[in-house]
C-alpha cells in the first residue's frame, strides 16, 4: 500500500498497480478497473454530486493521471505529464490539479487533457526543492527544503519568497519548511524541520 485515505463509506487503499477500497459496511476488500500504470505515489479528491461516491484522482509515479467515476465506478486514464516521473504534491482546486514535480509547479487541465508550467522554483531559488501545497484564495502555498515560504499569485502568476530572517521575530523561523495546513480563520500553519511550528496570518 502505497497509500490508503477515507471517504464516507470507503477506506481506499493505492499501490501495487491497483486501486482497490474496503466498504466500510461489510468490510470487504474490492478491487476497481484495470492495471494502473505504475505505483500510486500521491492522490488527490474532488467534490462530486453525490457525496457518498467522489471522483477521485490518482497519480502514479509515472505521471499517468486518472480518474475514478463515482457514478459509473469506473476508472479512466485522463493525461500523462510530459515528464514520467513522481510528483511530490497534488491539490484539486474546483476544475484544475496542481502537482509539483521536480522543482516545478504544474496545472493540469483534466476537462482539455492538458498541463502547463506555472513556476520553476529554480528561478526564485536554485536550491527551493518544494514537496508541500495548499490552496487559499486565489494563491498556492509551497514549502519544502531550502524553500522556506513561496506564494504563488494564480490570477497574475507572480511568486514571492519569504524566508528566515535571524534577529527579525515576524520572519519564518528556519527555511527548512515541511506540512502546510489552512484553519477556518484564515492561518497558515506551517511546520519547519528546526524550529517547531510557524503561524502565517493570512487575513
Amino acid at each position: 500500500v502505497a497509500r490508503f485515505f477515507g471517504t464516507p463509506d470507503r477506506i481506499w487503499l493505492l499501490g501495487s498497480q491497483r486501486l482497490r477500497y474496503v466498504d466500510r459496511q461489510s468490510m470487504q476488500l474490492k478491487t476497481v478497473g484495470p492495471t494502473l500504470n505504475g505505483l500510486v505515489n500521491r492522490y488527490g479528491k474532488v467534490t462530486a454530486t453525490d457525496p457518498k461516491h467522489p471522483d477521485l484522482w490518482v497519480l502514479t509515479d509515472q505521471g499517468q493521471l486518472y480518474r475514478w467515476f463515482g457514478r459509473t465506478s469506473t476508472v479512466k486514464p485522463v493525461l500523462r505529464l510530459a515528464n514520467a516521473e513522481p510528483v511530490e504534491a497534488m491539490i484539486v482546486v474546483e476544475d484544475k490539479i496542481y502537482v509539483l514535480q521536480n522543482k516545478k509547479l504544474l496545472e493540469i487541465d483534466p476537462n482539455h487533457q492538458q498541463s502547463r508550467l506555472l513556476l520553476d522554483t529554480r528561478d526564485i531559488h536554485p536550491n527551493a526543492y518544494p514537496f508541500y501545497l495548499a490552496y487559499e484564495k486565489e494563491r498556492l502555498w509551497l514549502s519544502g527544503p531550502d524553500t522556506g515560504l513561496i506564494r504563488y499569485q494564480l490570477s497574475t502568476g507572480q511568486a514571492e519568497r519569504f524566508t528566515a530572517i535571524p534577529g527579525m521575530s515576524q520572519t519564518l523561523t528556519d527555511n527548512n519548511t515541511s506540512v502546510l495546513y489552512v484553519d477556518p480563520l484564515a492561518n497558515l500553519w506551517v511546520g519547519t524541520v528546526d524550529a517547531g511550528l510557524a503561524r502565517v496570518a493570512l487575513s
